[in-house]
């Protein structure tokens, strides 16, 4: 049997937890975070993107928690670039067990959020050469914003399936909504 988490091969299948990187066999069920898609926008917006980072280290930190593994969730949300296809395919893999249909998958929401960082990298690094009057035009503003936007689309497509499998784990797992926990 392998690990789940580092693919360990040499797991016992009695075994509670992996002896290479401490994750549980059965883990219990992860509570995702879920916010509203337009509160997660305007979050996102009002915040300049810093919101989707809080989103996925929030996630991140979930998982940590129920699977009991030895991750770093503050850098996997500062990096999510580099793991948030392990994070949607979680996500949709999981809300799926429990009989979650959607129009998108997560491997097109993921190619679709490659597209658009590169894209956003790319329009960024488009200006650096040039005058600061051409640079504050408004078509060049109008065209980072919706860039920027589209950057913020993929974590707003999961949040259906999080909404899902919330309801089927955990009904007593609400929309958070406030950003700070309560005393």
């Amino acid at each position: 049997m392998k690990c789940y988490n580092c693919y360990s091969p040499h797991l016992d299948e009695k075994a509670e937890a992996c002896e290479h990187c401490g994750a549980l066999t059965n883990p219990p069920a992860t509570k995702y975070l879920y916010v509203h898609p337009l509160r997660f926008l305007l979050r996102s917006v009002i915040t300049f993107g810093l919101f989707s980072i809080y989103w996925y280290y929030e996630n991140w930190e979930a998982i940590k928690e129920a699977e009991k593994t030895k991750i770093h969730p503050l850098w996997r949300a500062v990096f999510h670039q580099y793991f948030f296809v392990n994070l949607f395919t979680r996500i949709y893999g999981d809300a799926k067990a429990y009989g979650y249909k959607s129009r998108f998958s997560a491997n097109n929401i993921i190619i679709f959020y490659i597209i658009a960082t590169n894209l956003l990298s790319f329009e960024k690094g488009m200006f650096t050469h040039i005058d600061q009057h051409v640079l504050l035009k408004a078509s060049n503003i109008a065209i980072i914003g919706i860039l920027g936007l589209i950057a913020v689309l993929p974590p707003l497509l999961i949040q259906p399936a999080i909404k899902f499998y919330n309801a089927h784990v955990a009904a007593d797992h609400a929309e958070k909504r406030e950003l700070t926990p309560k005393a």
